[in-house]
């Protein structure tokens, strides 16, 4: 027996023969395929379960016609909101006699425009978060979609033909250096300053009413077309243009932007429908031809 273990460790024990060797990985093949087959098994539940719990989640029923109408209602008053918030900060203008007693002049523009631009902000926020709460609807809507070259063009021709008419009627000079005068002064390009401030954030909620008043409307008007009619810019010229045009003779303000802004109101409408109801691209158009 020693004799034989001599013999195998000086010349190593027999080669396996290829039937064996065949035979052996085959095992070890069928061992490794049973044991994925174990875990596709195992992981397999874990992996429906998400799907099938998916698939088992009811979907939401249209909403009724009675539901559409109550939603369009709850849209408007919130429409009517901003445009309450517009007005009542016309509160800081009524009282610029008090603000005589800081400075005369241009600071006391300043301060009327501060003032409000700080009041419409929180009525901003309490508009977005009511119209959330009570529709679920957010407002400041981006669309993803993109928008093709011709509608594009238009977007653009909306923005410089107002600007252009605008230069016309004040002599082919544009309204921001019209506004600014010919003595310009520190104070004076600071006071404009805030005054373009005071002005985008009073856009923001002319937008705001427009997008109200185009969902609205959308809802109660089933029509063929009727999503291609910018029923919020109309409503904007109709009430917010007129009283702009009321205000600006109130305050002894330069009427004609007043006159202009009933067809900018209109206008800031067409721009909405045509950029898919994109808030922010309605915003920024609107604010250029606002500002120039």
């Amino acid at each position: 027996m020693s004799e034989e273990t001599n013999i195998l460790q000086t010349f190593g024990a027999p080669e396996q023969s290829a039937d064996e060797q065949t035979a052996s990985a085959c095992c070890e093949t069928a061992a490794e395929q049973s044991a994925d087959a174990l875990d596709a098994a195992q992981s397999a539940p874990q992996e429906n379960a998400p799907s099938n719990a998916a698939e088992e989640q009811p979907t939401a029923p249209p909403p009724t016609r009675a539901q559409e109408k109550k939603t369009a209602f709850i849209y408007l008053l919130f429409a009517l909101g901003a445009l309450a918030c517009v007005y009542v900060a016309q509160i800081f203008q009524l009282l610029s006699p008090l603000y005589h007693y800081i400075y005369y002049g241009n600071v006391t523009t300043l301060l009327i425009s501060v003032t409000q631009a700080i009041f419409w902000i929180p009525c901003i926020v309490l508009l977005y978060w009511g119209v959330k709460k009570c529709t679920g609807y957010k407002l400041f809507r981006r669309t993803r979609q993109e928008l093709s070259l011709k509608r594009s063009m238009i977007i653009y021709a909306c923005a410089i033909v107002p600007i252009f008419v605008v230069s016309a009627v004040l002599g082919f000079e544009l309204k921001v250096v019209f506004e600014l005068g010919k003595r310009v002064t520190g104070m004076q390009l600071a006071t404009n300053a805030v005054v373009y401030a005071n002005g985008a954030v009073k856009l923001v909620l002319a937008v705001i009413m427009i997008e109200l008043v185009q969902e609205a409307v959308e809802l109660l008007y089933k029509g063929k077309y009727a999503k291609q009619i910018p029923w919020g810019g109309i409503a904007l010229a109709l009430v917010f243009g007129f009283l702009e045009v009321i205000v600006a003779y109130g305050t002894h303000a330069y009427t004609t932007f007043a006159w202009l802004y009933i067809a900018f109101d209109l206008l800031y409408g067409v721009i909405y429908v045509l950029s898919k109801k994109n808030f922010y691209v309605t915003f920024f158009v609107s604010l250029i031809i606002y500002i120039l």
